[in-house]
């Protein structure tokens, strides 16, 4: 679990530890122990309050892991190439799959198609 302090001071403990979280810090179980981690910039971590999508220079790996898990979808990355690329952007979570990822690719200068079994596919 991962748990952030936007203001005041938060207490966090498990059977192994326990930390003191002040505004921009975040506690994050591995079921070990706890860790404490300062914060550049809030938005990234306050975006689902917003309804938003809020990549800043993530790998295109990690924007499909999330809207794969915010839409129920399966996307498929053609390449390597693809995968590693940076993407940074914002854009409201109500919109459907096929505008998001419309958005994306225009921004990458890539292009994606849905294939017959309903898979997404990222190519070049």
């Amino acid at each position: 679990y991962q748990v952030l302090c936007v203001t005041g001071q938060v207490r966090v403990s498990n059977a192994q530890s326990n930390v003191v979280l002040n505004p921009k810090q975040q506690a994050v179980s591995d079921g070990k122990g706890l860790a404490k981690l300062d914060i550049e910039t809030m938005d990234e971590h306050l975006a689902w309050v917003k309804n938003k999508f809020v990549f800043n220079g993530v790998s295109v790996t990690e924007v499909v892991a999330e809207l794969e898990l915010q839409y129920d979808v399966k996307i498929t990355i053609q390449n390597n190439a693809i995968a590693e690329m940076k993407y940074s952007g914002n854009f409201p979570m109500s919109i459907p799959i096929d505008n998001t990822l419309e958005i994306i690719s225009q921004g990458l200068g890539i292009s994606f198609a849905k294939s017959a079994d309903g898979v997404y596919v990222l190519s070049n």
